[in-house]
């Protein structure tokens, strides 16, 4: 072995062995658990904003569709339910117009799907 081998090996032999000493020999799961944790959250965060986008879109479209009184009324209902029983009769009947339009929308979209992969 030459004395430059020797050099080249003496250097990559030390810069490994002080090298090591950066490299945790023992798995440490705080790290991994606070990026889970961290990842949840995101994920929550992520949740709550598509489901405010949808409820925006949903009532866009519900003011669209009924017209202002009842979409100030679907609004009313579903943010803060009424106690008085005639307001809940309004407020189940608005609920369940939409749920029956939504629910045809849904057969009349199948219906086409069917029909196109046909």
């Amino acid at each position: 072995m030459t004395a430059t081998m020797k050099v080249v090996c003496f250097v990559l032999g030390a810069s490994g062995a002080i090298g090591l000493g950066f490299i945790p020999l023992i798995h440490d799961p705080r790290p991994a658990a606070a990026a889970h944790q961290e990842t949840e959250r995101i994920e929550r965060e992520m949740l709550a904003e598509s489901n405010a986008a949808y409820r925006r879109a949903y009532v866009k479209h519900v003011y669209l569709t009924l017209g202002d009184a009842d979409g100030n009324l679907y609004v009313r209902c579903t943010t803060e339910p009424p106690q008085q029983p005639v307001n809940q009769k309004r407020c189940q009947a608005v609920l369940d117009r939409l749920q029956k339009e939504d629910n045809a929308e849904a057969a009349r979209e199948a219906k086409a799907k069917a029909k196109a992969n046909w």
